[in-house]
């Protein structure tokens, strides 16, 4: 089973687009998703109606390591897979991942891009 594993911080909009996607691919292959909030998150991340096997989770303490941490020590799956909430993987994720560790593969990571041309964001 793959476990992925989604540090967020008010980040309801980013899941409210992934996590229908993920939902998608997992119909296909075994996958948990947990959805690791910071502890002051305060959007109401945990409220989106989403399937029922995303897990939602508050961290008691700050950092994304410690989300992530939490998230892999709860986690069934022997494959962990992190996701930031604003991602959209390709759809072929999940099956790109089993196909890596069927030619034995050990780790592996995905390519990204941004889609806006300035990286910083003036305010």
């Amino acid at each position: 089973m793959i476990s992925i594993i989604i540090p967020a911080h008010n980040e309801r909009h980013n899941l409210s687009i992934l996590l229908p996607m993920l939902n998608l691919e997992a119909s296909r292959v075994p996958v948990e998703v947990i959805v690791v909030l910071s502890c002051n998150s305060s959007d109401g991340s945990e409220d989106l109606e989403v399937d029922s096997s995303v897990k939602f989770i508050k961290c008691k303490k700050k950092g994304r390591a410690v989300q992530m941490n939490t998230g892999a020590s709860i986690s069934s799956g022997n494959i962990l897979a992190f996701l930031h909430a604003d991602v959209k993987p390709p759809p072929s994720f999940l099956g790109d991942i089993e196909n890596a560790l069927s030619e034995n593969y050990e780790a592996g990571f995905f390519s990204y891009r941004f889609d806006k041309k300035k990286l910083l964001v003036e305010y």
